[in-house]
């Protein structure tokens, strides 16, 4: 199962200091470290973060935040990560970097449902107002926006290390993804990486939407299920009438992408990230449900 890919650059605060010295804020607070992912390391300065590649493979995801992000996002409901600078090689750090908005709260993680429950018309209405017809030179993603059946062997190869009962549960939702009307429309732009981890919320809100390392074009029901993901049943159909969209074929693509999700989040063997882990686990047991 995966675990977290190596870096190949060591990032510390004499780093992230030597890079902002060549910002338009060189005399900032001291840096702090917020957050490492697959690909980026993610530093506090005063209100602004700093975002570093910690792999050669993530260069390219930050050029096409660095040049597609602000433009993208510019007329969403809530913060995003807006690129303030784009920073560039240096002796001390081989890769670009970027000096961005930091956007203030607590993630899903550390957010009750109830309180992600009532933020779901506001999540809805993001992700619409992110879903709009992207440019023909817009980037692609080869695992996300994609149609589920390119997706299909993957999930099969990943269902023989779980257990038959939640192979049971998963399939049947999958299926239906898969047997839906496809994706035939303009590609839009998509997130490709919704899960509460990227949800933002401060006195109760939904204020940010975080990490467009997956920004691309294709089909958005690879938003709407990780959107489905990070909420309880009960707020999917205020989640949907925000989202405004009654196309059958793309709410079945939707949960047929939820299902994937989950089994992708529940094999992560990251100890940062084993909550994602515990909410693929509840998100299954609520695939039971008949109310899904």
């Amino acid at each position: 199962m995966p675990g977290i890919p190596h870096a190949d650059v060591t990032i510390d605060a004499n780093i992230v200091r030597s890079l902002m010295a060549t910002s338009p804020w060189p005399a900032s607070e001291d840096p702090s470290f917020w957050a490492r992912g697959f690909d980026n390391e993610i530093w506090c300065v005063g209100h602004r973060a700093v975002h570093l590649p910690r792999r050669h493979e993530a260069v390219g995801a930050l050029r096409n935040e660095q040049r597609w992000l602000n433009e993208v996002t510019r007329s969403l409901p809530v913060q995003t990560p807006a690129v303030l600078f784009a920073g560039e090689p240096t002796a001390q750090y081989p890769y670009p970097w970027s000096v961005t908005h930091f956007v203030n709260g607590r993630t899903g993680f550390d957010s009750p449902l109830k309180v992600r429950a009532a933020s779901a018309a506001t999540l809805g209405a993001a992700l619409r107002a992110l879903h709009r017809a992207a440019p023909p030179d817009a980037p692609r993603n080869p695992l996300r926006g994609v149609a589920l059946d390119r997706r299909s062997e993957n999930l099969q190869t990943r269902l023989t290390a779980v257990d038959s009962q939640t192979a049971e549960i998963v399939m049947p939702h999958f299926d239906r993804g898969l047997t839906a009307q496809p994706f035939t429309d303009q590609p839009v732009w998509i997130h490709g990486d919704i899960h509460p981890g990227n949800l933002i919320y401060d006195n109760q809100e939904l204020v940010g939407l975080v990490d467009f390392s997956d920004l691309a074009c294709g089909d958005p029901a690879v938003d709407l299920g990780g959107a489905l993901f990070s909420l309880p049943v009960v707020a999917h159909g205020s989640f949907w009438q925000s989202y405004g969209n009654e196309d059958e074929g793309l709410r079945l693509r939707a949960l047929g992408w939820t299902a994937l999700l989950a089994i992708l989040h529940l094999q992560i063997e990251i100890a940062e990230h084993t909550v994602l882990a515990c909410e693929a686990l509840a998100w299954l047991a609520r695939l039971t449900s008949p109310q899904v």
